[in-house]
């Protein structure tokens, strides 16, 4: 695959932040002030408030699910007769605007519409996309709402693929699922939320397996860079006779937050107990034959600061690596990279006050999650959902995964993953699009049917080469040394 002439992060001028005086500022106020007040306030409070969940247990109210409403096999279009090659849900947020964009501006022949719950704000976003593309202005329009599961089936059963970016999933995404699992309808998403997806693979993979329907988990920044990083190294691997003994990833990132992505933190956090499965084993572990994998994936955690020869900085864990893990954990129990393989991801700091700085904030943050009146707070000051990063931050955004893996007979293979923009919005919003245009449009290049799958064990190679040949990325995987 395409090889990086130079380090596209010096090539495209990008600003590592950390490198200036503005760091060792920020490490000194993080340890003089924010290290103390999180120790003696945070924390305090935090195992007040665990005390008093403990000690007063209170009866969390009954959220009824809404009932999906049965498919007949009548109501079930051939996928060739559908009017849509795919259908935008979630049209209206921060990254469902910006996926909207991309489509308009990219791909001028593609039978799309856009969903939402507010009528009258699609038919702006419809206004817009039109500016872009004047054929848009009469593109399909659909409101959907999915407490109203009903309101969905008109999109999902008249389109090849529904793209949705309305979470926090495990509060909207369940009946868009359910109905694409029953309608044989291929769905994408951009869901972090691991737990929720052992949920959908445990409801619903034997569905989707018979309707044929491809639901495809974590296709935006969580976690496509990892997860088919890993794919091509593993694929060279198994193809030297090896299988996968041990992966690391260093991470090299510039990127916002939106209100969304907050309030899917906030909402994950208070949810935090175990799924358990009526599987009786882990559902990330579910094979394709429908049985536990031999394939299994042990996630190691960097729990300290320090310096990487092998990366020539200072690393440390980064707060997602769990959700890139257990995304490849999946991939692993389906693509049977290894039988033990282990897995590690360190974030990449240009200095060591910078890694201290991030390692204090996110400290704070998960001491303030812990309590009610430091969450309130948090939800008052940060993003609210439906805003996010400007034009201007996000154009300085990038993500430079660099993985390395080693074979059970010790070869080691290198790749480079490489975004040049803000990663988890105006590039994920490309990776989701380019992943429901691999299931509408290179649907023949796939080797799976239906079933819940994640990009590396249904889109795989297709996905890539859009990627790479639509320029949303760039990707090198090289042998840095044969066994012997």
């Amino acid at each position: 695959i395409k090889i990086m002439n130079a380090d596209p992060l010096v090539r495209d001028k990008k600003k590592q932040e950390g490198t200036s005086l503005s760091s060792l500022v920020s490490c000194i106020v993080s340890l003089s002030v924010v290290l103390p007040l999180s120790i003696v306030v945070l924390l305090p409070l935090g195992i007040l408030y665990g005390l008093k969940s403990y000690l007063w247990k209170t009866k969390a109210p009954v959220v009824s699910s809404p009932k999906i409403p049965e498919v007949a096999s009548s109501d079930i279009k051939p996928k060739e007769e559908r009017t849509y090659d795919l259908v935008l849900y979630g049209a209206t947020g921060f990254t469902g605007k910006l996926v909207a964009k991309y489509l308009a501006a990219n791909y001028p022949d593609l039978k799309w519409a856009i969903a939402g719950r507010r009528k009258q704000a699609l038919e702006t976003i419809r206004t817009s996309l039109a500016a872009i593309n004047p054929k848009l202005k009469s593109m399909g329009i659909f409101e959907a709402d999915s407490s109203d599961p009903r309101s969905l089936c008109a999109m999902i059963s008249d389109t090849r693929v529904v793209v949705t970016t309305t979470g926090p999933y495990d509060r909207y995404g369940t009946p868009v699922v359910a109905l694409c699992a029953n309608y044989g309808t291929d769905y994408c998403d951009i869901t972090g939320e691991t737990n929720w997806v052992r949920e959908m693979i445990d409801k619903y993979d034997d569905v989707a397996k018979k309707t044929g329907a491809r639901i495809v988990h974590f296709c935006g920044h969580d976690c496509i860079p990892w997860d088919l990083s890993v794919f091509e190294i593993a694929k060279i691997l198994q193809k030297n006779g090896e299988e996968v003994k041990d992966i690391k990833a260093y991470d090299v990132i510039n990127g916002g937050a939106s209100g969304g992505t907050l309030e899917t933190l906030f909402h994950s956090f208070s949810k935090l107990a175990a799924y358990k499965s009526s599987l009786g084993f882990d559902p990330l572990l579910k094979s394709a034959e429908g049985k536990k994998s031999t394939a299994g994936t042990i996630i190691k955690k960097p729990y300290f600061i320090s310096y990487s020869a092998e990366a020539g900085a200072w690393v440390w864990t980064w707060v997602m690596a769990m959700v890139m893990g257990n995304c490849i954990r999946r991939s692993n129990a389906v693509n049977n990279y290894g039988p033990k393989m282990s897995y590690i991801e360190y974030m990449v700091f240009p200095s060591l006050s910078h890694s201290i700085t991030y390692f204090v904030g996110n400290l704070a943050f998960g001491l303030a999650l812990l309590s009610a009146p430091a969450t309130w707070l948090l939800r008052k000051i940060l993003p609210a959902p439906g805003s996010g990063p400007s034009e201007a931050d996000m154009k300085e955004g990038y993500l430079k995964v660099t993985t390395i893996g080693k074979g059970s007979k010790g070869t080691t293979v290198k790749s480079d993953f490489y975004l040049d923009t803000d990663p988890g919005y105006k590039a994920t919003a490309s990776m989701l699009a380019e992943s429901g245009l691999t299931l509408a449009l290179n649907a023949k290049d796939l080797d799976v049917g239906g079933g819940v799958w994640t990009p590396a064990t249904c889109l795989k190679g297709a996905l890539m080469k859009r990627l790479i040949s639509s320029g949303v990325a760039e990707f090198e995987v090289q042998v840095q040394s044969r066994r012997k």
